[in-house]
């Protein structure tokens, strides 16, 4: 451990394994890209620099070494472990002024169905990189996201008018018109490839809830989640996106 915690040796087993981990990115072996990141982390921490110079260069590398395992956590799909990853660069550095961190925390709250969340960072990150093509595509598909969201809903509420209830649950107190746009939802929901959430009105009643818990079991991949507890509980419907091995 002594000898570990020189500088020098830190510095070249650190950039070993980056090498090592960018080798398995290459070839989307992320999990172990992961690995090899988490043990250069482990090098960082034992290390003991003599002077502001090391010390500045340790904290570079732990930097590097946080943005790079937020961005394999992301190709993983583990949108929290990306959260938590920008929540520790967050603590060593000022995470506003990191174009790239901020990015994924854009993308791990995309991928969580928060959308407002996802927007305020992708505009944080594109104030510091106005031409960046990857964060303008981001905002763009966002917005294309909100408004066909807004048109989808729209077009289910209509629908209910139409169409008589076709679901069989009966023991809520929930009329025609709710079941059928309920049931419309969730088969659409079902019927994408993509993760979507849609976020129900805290209006909604107990028996609405339990009606529309009941029949997402019907569908494959649809899901009712409760977010908080007591009076702050907020619940959404989830279409479960591909999980990534």
């Amino acid at each position: 451990m002594a000898e570990q915690s020189k500088f020098e040796v830190t510095t070249r087993t650190v950039n070993s394994l980056h090498t090592q981990a960018k080798h398995y990115f290459a070839k989307q072996k992320f999990n172990k890209s992961i690995k090899n990141y988490q043990q250069s982390m482990t090098v960082l921490n034992m290390s003991l620099p003599k002077d502001k110079n090391e010390e500045n260069e340790i904290k570079m590398l732990r930097i590097k070494t946080y943005v790079n395992l937020a961005v394999c956590y992301y190709k993983i799909n583990k949108p929290k472990h990306v959260i938590n990853m920008c929540e520790n660069l967050d603590y060593i550095t000022d995470i506003n002024k990191h174009c790239k961190a901020l990015f994924y925390y854009g993308r791990a709250y995309e991928m969580l169905g928060k959308t407002e969340d996802a927007i305020k960072y992708y505009k944080m990150a594109k104030r510091l990189e106005p031409k960046n093509c990857e964060i303008g595509k981001a905002l763009a598909d966002m917005d294309r996201y909100i408004k066909k969201s807004a048109a989808t809903e729209k077009d289910l509420w209509q629908k209910a008018f139409k169409l008589e209830p076709q679901t069989k649950i009966s023991n809520y107190n929930v009329d025609a018109e709710f079941q059928v746009a309920a049931r419309e939802m969730c088969q659409y929901f079902a019927d994408s490839e993509e993760y979507m959430k849609h976020n129900l009105p805290e209006s909604i009643s107990s028996d609405g809830v339990g009606f529309i818990r009941d029949l997402c079991a019907e569908f494959e991949g649809v899901v009712l989640q409760e977010n908080g507890e007591g009076k702050k509980k907020t619940f959404s419907i989830i279409k479960q996106g591909p999980v990534v091995d």
